[in-house]
């Protein structure tokens, strides 16, 4: 398994989701980053989503900054090649794709993409 972390940042646009109910929000881009890893990988998951906005400013605009972390097995990548560079272009345009759907102008500032490390009690 390798674990995907996500940090993007949305830029000030009115969206269709409102965002004074973060739960939601985090509950909405969980679903659609789910359904765009199922499209990539045979296995993957959800672990972690976050989302903060900023202030609305006058005109009623707020940035956000997301944060996502999830986990996928890189040999049931469902597209080729199969290539590391290949498969972070993938995930990064799917999930850009996904958060601009939902929440307006946004741009994925890291992706790293790093074995997870098996935790032994």
């Amino acid at each position: 398994m390798h674990t995907l972390r996500i940090n993007a940042q949305s830029y000030g646009r009115f969206s269709e989701i409102f965002q004074d109910e973060p739960e939601n929000v985090e509950l909405m881009i969980e679903d659609a980053v789910s359904l765009i890893l199922a499209d990539l990988f045979d296995e993957a998951i959800v672990d972690d989503i976050s989302v903060n906005f900023s202030l609305p400013s006058q005109t009623g605009h707020r940035d956000g900054t997301i944060y996502i972390q999830a986990q996928c097995t890189l040999k049931s990548f469902t597209l080729v090649p199969r290539t590391e560079e290949y498969i972070q272009l993938a995930v990064e345009d799917g999930i850009c794709a996904i958060l601009k759907e939902l929440l307006g102008p946004v741009t994925i500032q890291k992706l790293v993409m790093e074995p997870s490390v098996a935790r032994i009690n």
